[in-house]
């Protein structure tokens, strides 16, 4: 075999293993990028008080993350015409056997109104603290409560902890 020859397969041969397994996902659905990253940053939007058919007022649920992710970052962002009121407090669930369930992660807070006025944005760290909670593979959500004019609105950041 010529030398040229012999680079040509060389070649073939590594990238072999990842053209073998193109397509082998279920349906030919192509991957969801994980992010491996211990931080994310989640952009939420807020621009409707209409609440979606689960209640929440902004559903983000499209996120797949690894075992590893230790903090979510919320950058709320104001699209109202109106002051939005928060505070540090959040809660973490997951869902098992079709209902979410509260994880217990002894979380403290202070409890000060927090203002987000109409197109500003506020950044809030949500820690899942792994070191309190044993997270195995399957699907999460943050809930975070919100009011304007005194009523209560709640988001909802669904996500998806993979291997």
């Amino acid at each position: 075999m010529t030398r040229k020859g012999k680079i040509i397969s060389l070649v073939v041969m590594s990238f072999l293993p990842q053209l073998c397994c193109y397509g082998c996902n279920p349906a030919s659905k192509a991957e969801t990028p994980i992010n491996s990253e211990p931080h994310v940053t989640v952009n939420v939007e807020i621009d409707t008080l209409i609440p979606d058919e689960g209640g929440y007022i902004f559903t983000w649920d499209d996120n797949d993350f690894s075992l590893g992710l230790a903090t979510i970052e919320l950058d709320i962002m104001n699209q109202l015409q109106d002051e939005i009121i928060t505070s540090e407090p959040y809660n973490v669930q997951a869902l098992k056997n079709g209902a979410w369930t509260d994880i217990p992660l002894g979380l403290a807070f202070d409890l000060p109104g927090l203002k987000i006025a109409p197109g500003s944005t506020r950044v809030f760290q949500c820690d899942l603290h792994p070191e309190n909670y044993d997270y195995i593979p399957g699907e999460y959500r943050i809930l975070k409560e919100i009011s304007v004019y005194k009523k209560q609105y709640t988001i909802s950041i669904r996500f998806k902890l993979c291997e």
